[in-house]
């Protein structure tokens, strides 16, 4: 398995950047602008007042927002970038179950688990939030493949944790170190796991779960992961693309993909005062461009898909296509 790991990061901090060149180190004057304090945006774009335009555009969604807006995205064709605290740790919510995917599919590759193996529901996977398994009868066996498909496609917290309870988080967590996200990681079963959960789903980085609660992760590193399934070199080709399948399923479009019916493949998250959410969006023109999009420390603790966050989300995935590329 290909590792995942990219160069010195180019964007860090408080500073958004955008650019249209491939991975290289940047110049004198781009260090200069990486490592000040304004928005460094039009000299990476290039001059003229269209690229001005395009640049602004991200900038002035990201400043609207509410809350602790952490994000990068990504032109999967071109290389162009943008980037606002892209390499702060964030709470994942359920935006972890992509990695925990990635780790399952390793381990059917390499003949640790089978797609039709059946795993029992137990009392103590039963858990709240999202999904329908938990109303299923104890005791009931579902395959694998139906598990992982429920996770992502209707954020089944049940299916998560009964995957949890096969794998365990630390193995979990091992296969996404072998990746190269050495900040991505599971740390416990999805709302605690029920009234009793077993520490299969629990991962040794106790102090970590006491901050970030499910998972913790960083922007780039979630893009790096879609990069990889976008190139087929996640686990191997026909696993990308079966990965990529079942995220264009995922039913919840209240971020990423809001507005309009451009392709995409997508996995939301959501807690109290946070909202994520990561994917590919397949612009028409200019390349797709992936994009990892997390807002935490909201205001209000609003549901529904009027969160102040989902907006800020919805907004600022339309404008990274906009401006990395060109269309929309």
């Amino acid at each position: 398995m290909m590792s995942l790991a990219g160069p010195t990061p180019s964007v860090c901090g408080s500073v958004i950047s955008v650019r249209k060149t491939r991975r290289r180190r940047p110049t004198r004057l781009g260090r200069d602008l990486l490592t000040g304090t304004a928005l460094a945006l039009t000299p990476l774009l290039g001059a003229g007042t269209a690229a001005a335009q395009a640049a602004a555009q991200p900038a002035a969604v990201a400043s609207a927002c509410s809350g602790v807006l952490r994000a990068y995205g990504r032109n999967l064709q071109t290389g162009a970038e943008y980037g606002l605290r892209a390499d702060k740790r964030a709470r994942t919510a359920s935006t972890i179950k992509v990695p925990i995917m990635a780790a399952v599919f390793a381990f059917v590759d390499r003949g640790q688990a089978s797609w039709s193996e059946e795993i029992p529901l137990l009392e103590m996977d039963r858990t709240g939030g999202s999904g329908v398994v938990r109303e299923l009868s104890a005791g009931v066996r579902l395959p694998l493949r139906d598990l992982v498909n429920l996770m992502i496609v209707v954020s089944d917290n049940t299916a998560t944790n009964m995957i949890l309870e096969r794998f365990t988080a630390d193995a979990i967590n091992a296969e996404i170190a072998r990746l190269g996200l050495q900040e991505t990681k599971v740390l416990r079963r999805a709302l605690g796991g029920g009234s009793n959960p077993s520490q299969r789903g629990t991962s040794r980085e106790r102090d970590l779960e006491k901050v970030y609660g499910m998972g913790v992760t960083t922007p780039r590193e979630m893009v790096r992961l879609l990069e990889a399934m976008h190139s087929g070199r996640l686990v191997s080709p026909p696993a990308s693309r079966a990965m990529l399948d079942i995220m264009r399923r995922e039913q919840d479009r209240t971020g990423i993909g809001r507005r309009d019916s451009t392709p995409s493949a997508t996995k939301y998250g959501s807690l109290e005062r946070l909202r994520n959410d990561v994917g590919i969006v397949y612009a028409a023109q200019g390349g797709p461009v992936a994009m990892a999009l997390m807002v935490d420390d909201l205001p209000e603790p609003a549901a529904g898909p009027d969160n102040p966050g989902s907006r800020c989300i919805a907004n600022l995935s339309e404008a990274l296509v906009a401006t990395l590329a060109g269309s929309r």
